[in-house]
């Protein structure tokens, strides 16, 4: 006769001559009968195991926390020193760093040509990394620390006691000969140009006090007080580049931009350009207070949101073009180091030419930086000077 067992959640059928399951193991014994030896043993080997498992995983735990703690204080370390590096500062560290991993490469026999410089980093990607990374870090901190320095520098603030004395004074004598010959030039040109519109403005009656106000106006940009009546009003309805020809007109337009670089007075020049182009905004400055270097600091907050977003960013662009005229200046320097004996000597001073053409243009767009910079601290100076500013 078949027996009923009731199993764990199923019901099954067991004729006795049949085999017993092969889970019986996990069945409660009944009542009367002692439980096998080897399922007891069993039981007490896992029960044992999860009673000890945690005891016996407690020091690894404790390592790997461990572990985890020094990771974590090593990356908010990292994290730490380069919150401290600027944006500005990142760009001229990975130019010299790819220049010199490159560059680098050529010291190995088989590096003969730039494709296998390159092919060389590509095939190690690993040794690629463990160089450039930290040429760049380094390079990156040292930027930011001269950033300020290189402006001065290229602004022409050099340190007195250094044979650059004789430098400056050169530079400085060249820079006022330049301003007079602009300011020459810049009169002749507006001269000639306005030569063709006179017989025009008289063939079209107007008043010969006009013409020679407005013949004024073009040579020297100042403009001779008139009486009140119809030649006043109708100097105010002509423009002196009216009737001139437009070429000659854009030539008068050329030296004006030119002159911009520099401040009105001739006794204030420094020896380059981009000191005088930033002389000639700290000069136009209505409110400098006493310290010129804390004018941002006490006026920032006096303009809106928009023209203290342009003024850091002008000024992190100054900051950039300024460094990398000196990390080109560096990177020809590593290019003669180290390929002065691999390469043919066309091809190193292509290399040092690109390089000088590259922080010459980095010069050039920081004289433009230096613009945009000067016009924000306009703005700052005259809401400084609104009665209300604070």
């Amino acid at each position: 006769m078949a027996r009923v067992r009731w199993g764990h959640n199923l019901l099954a059928v067991r004729r006795p001559n049949d085999r017993p399951p092969s889970n019986l193991g996990t069945r409660k014994p009944f009542r009367g009968h002692a439980p096998s030896t080897r399922r007891s043993k069993s039981k007490n080997q896992d029960r044992t195991r999860t009673i000890l498992g945690p005891v016996g995983d407690e020091p690894s735990a404790g390592r790997k926390a461990a572990e985890d703690g020094s990771f974590a204080t090593l990356s908010q370390f990292v994290a730490k020193i380069l919150e401290q590096l600027s944006l500005s500062a990142w760009l001229p560290a990975a130019v010299f760093a790819a220049t010199f991993t490159v560059e680098y490469q050529f010291r190995y026999p088989e590096v003969h040509e730039l494709g296998d410089a390159l092919s060389r980093i590509t095939r190690d990607v690993g040794t690629f990394l463990l160089l450039v990374i930290p040429v760049m870090v380094l390079t990156t901190m040292i930027t930011q620390a001269f950033s300020y320095g290189s402006i001065r520098v290229l602004e022409g603030y050099w340190i007195r006691p250094s044979p650059l004395r004789l430098v400056r004074s050169m530079q400085v004598k060249r820079q006022a000969e330049r301003f007079e010959k602009l300011q020459v030039r810049r009169k002749e040109a507006a001269i000639q140009a306005f030569a063709w519109a006179r017989p025009i403005l008289l063939h079209k009656n107007v008043p010969m006090e006009v013409i020679n106000n407005l013949e004024l106006e073009a040579a020297t940009g100042r403009r001779r007080p008139l009486e009140e009546g119809p030649t006043k009003d109708t100097y105010g309805q002509i423009r002196w580049w009216t009737y001139c020809r437009p070429w000659e007109v854009v030539k008068v337009e050329q030296l004006d931009i030119q002159l911009a670089d520099y401040t009105a007075s001739s006794a204030r020049k420094l020896p380059t350009r981009l000191g005088n182009v930033q002389r000639r905004y700290e000069d136009a400055l209505q409110n400098p207070g006493s310290d010129l270097r804390t004018f941002v600091m006490r006026n920032k907050q006096l303009v809106s949101a928009s023209v203290q977003l342009q003024h850091d960013q002008f000024r992190a662009r100054l900051d950039m073009y300024c460094t990398l005229v000196f990390v080109s200046i560096a990177c020809v320097g590593t290019t003669l180091a180290l390929l002065t004996t691999k390469v043919s000597g066309w091809t190193l001073v292509i290399v040092c030419a690109a390089f000088a053409i590259f922080g010459w243009i980095a010069y050039l767009s920081a004289i433009a930086s230096a613009h945009g910079y000067g016009a924000t601290l306009q703005v700052m100076d005259d809401a400084a000077s609104q009665p209300n500013a604070s």
